[in-house]
């Protein structure tokens, strides 16, 4: 692969003085960066263009200044990093517009403090970049380089993290996901604790140790999801653990309808479900998802209509649905629906709460399985949530 050349522009002090050369002060050590840079190109298996090849691959752009002469150099990738064009003068002044467009000129004060301190730069910004807009995260980094203990140019790298700010942002998503979704066990343990203080009081001590035993069973729910997405939040590639185990899809759907029926006493519920459909999938990750479309169908339908959930099996696939009589969603906004944050923006919805985040970590988890989940609506029809699962 031919890598392009360094494209090197002379700007004189005088039409833009990034770095005043008398911002920069000697240091009494001496540093002989040529001496130090012929002993590694002899010791090394590389080439220049070895180099050159391997950097823009990586896409890891590089950059030069000489701070006496202001004459900068510019590696293609940070070109194109930095939003500018190919084949246009480019200087310090082109640079200096740019970052201003960016609304990162604040780095050029990091770079001129770090050469008046004689310490390295990292700075890390956010950029719009290209007709798409779409939000960039960048790396810049720098160092001085001495000649006879005086600073005599800046050398550094920019890389584009976006990939790992994303998977950052997605470990705080989780941490909200905590305060958010596990409301639900927590709630549903917290009535069947205040409904056994009821029966204490009517000494029916049989129906206190059953309904004890649930919010036992809703409490660990909760204590093991807390441990598992934590654990996810501290991941490097941000990916679900699932613990496959073969259960009865259909046995389980009636105990949520049972909660659901418990925490919802004014709700109807049905189950349309053929008898012992049996999968092999983490039965606490789909309890959440199920129950993640049961409260949807429930905040979003009027109070007086049923739900309803299915599950049959066709084919070599579970198909699952929760169908309520709500308003319905249009065309455009389901295509998003499942995305981070998606929130259906209807008039008649404005008062939900919430931080659309619970049909985003259903798809997650669900596609974690191998499975694909899925919308069908018209608007004023009502809408029908599910999953398949192989």
């Amino acid at each position: 692969m031919e890598t392009q050349r360094h494209q090197i522009i002379n700007d004189t002090p005088k039409q833009m003085s990034f770095f005043n050369k008398k911002e920069v002060s000697p240091i009494n050590n001496e540093f002989n960066t040529s001496t130090i840079c012929c002993q590694a190109e002899e010791d090394s298996p590389f080439t220049v263009a070895d180099l050159k090849d391997l950097m823009a691959y990586n896409e890891l752009g590089c950059w030069k200044l000489n701070i006496l002469t202001q004459q900068i150099s510019l590696c293609p990738v940070s070109i194109r990093l930095l939003g500018l064009r190919t084949g246009v003068q480019i200087n310090l002044s082109t640079i200096t517009r740019q970052l201003i467009n960016l609304n990162a000129l604040g780095i050029i004060e990091s770079f001129r403090s770090a050469c008046q301190n004689h310490t390295q730069v990292e700075k890390v910004i956010k950029v719009n970049i290209g007709e798409s807009n779409t939000a960039t995260w960048l790396k810049i980094t720098g160092s001085l380089f001495y000649s006879n203990g005086i600073a005599v140019k800046v050398m550094g790298t920019i890389t584009d993290i976006t990939t790992v700010k994303n998977e950052e942002f997605q470990r705080k998503d989780l941490m909200a996901f905590l305060s958010h979704e596990l409301r639900t066990p927590l709630s549903i343990a917290k009535l069947y604790v205040q409904h056994s203080y009821k029966i204490v009081k009517k000494e029916k001590v049989n129906e206190l140790a059953n309904n004890l035993a649930k919010a036992d069973y809703q409490t660990e729910r909760m204590v093991n999801m807390i441990d598992n997405f934590l654990t996810l939040s501290h991941m490097e590639n941000s990916k679900l653990i699932v613990q496959p185990k073969g259960f009865d899809l259909t046995d389980t759907i009636s105990e949520i309808i049972k909660d659901m029926a418990f925490m919802y006493p004014g709700r109807v519920f049905k189950m349309e479900s053929e008898n012992h459909v049996k999968v092999n999938a983490d039965k606490d990750k789909i309890i959440q998802v199920l129950i993640n479309y049961l409260n949807n169908a429930v905040k979003y339908s009027p109070a007086d209509t049923p739900i309803s959930i299915s599950c049959r099996k066709i084919g070599d696939q579970i198909r699952v649905g929760v169908s309520d009589k709500g308003p319905g969603i249009s065309t455009d906004n389901q295509k998003h629906l499942f995305n981070r944050y998606s929130r259906v923006h209807d008039e008649n919805n404005i008062r939900v709460k919430g931080f659309g985040l619970g049909l985003f970590l259903s798809r997650e988890i669900i596609e974690s399985h191998g499975g694909k989940v899925w919308v069908q609506s018209e608007p004023g029809e009502g809408s029908t949530f599910g999953f398949t699962l192989k």
